[in-house]
């Protein structure tokens, strides 16, 4: 009965530690070049996760004006590619070619009224362990040609020496 009980314990401590946690970061919206961004999931992140938040906010828009975009607003950074917005990219991407190209151009993301621009539909997080999944679907306008480029779950893992990207389509995909 003894053995029961320890394998039940055991059974359970597993399955609280391969608990996978959502988060939507952008949350979907029916508007065009809008994002929702869910402002009190970002604030509750730990640091590592908000650099992988950062390092997709360099990727795609968030409802960008100028200089100004929402989700790097919303992580406290200031303007996209603020020094903040690069220092985070630099501490936790060390070595990383996509995070190195990113900083050097700035970090900049045309605005949703240039004619040419990409903006999140939704950004979803999904945490197990020291895994982060990130889904995603962007929407990518072209003068007047939109596509959609939707996630292929990309994974990026939480090391103790910085963070490390597994796999990334989107990057691959905007070129």
């Amino acid at each position: 009965m003894r053995k029961q009980f320890v394998i039940l314990g055991l059974l359970s401590t597993i399955m609280v530690r391969s608990q996978i946690v959502s988060f939507d970061i952008i949350e979907p919206s029916k508007k065009p070049s809008f994002s929702n961004i869910n402002t009190a999931a970002i604030k509750n992140f730990s640091e590592p996760v908000q650099a992988i938040v950062a390092y997709y906010a360099a990727l795609a828009g968030s409802n960008c004006n100028g200089i100004t975009c929402e989700l790097t607003n919303a992580l406290g950074l200031g303007n996209q590619g603020s020094e903040a917005h690069k220092a985070l990219l630099q501490k936790y991407f060390k070595g990383d070619k996509t995070a190195e190209a990113l900083i050097t151009k700035g970090c900049y993301l045309p605005s949703t009224t240039d004619p040419v621009y990409s903006n999140y539909e939704y950004l979803r997080f999904l945490v197990e362990g020291n895994k982060v999944i990130i889904q995603y679907k962007v929407m990518q306008k072209n003068k007047e040609v939109i596509r959609y480029i939707e996630s292929d779950n990309d994974e990026i893992w939480i090391e103790p020496n910085g963070l490390k990207v597994k796999k990334k389509k989107l990057l691959q995909t905007l070129k």
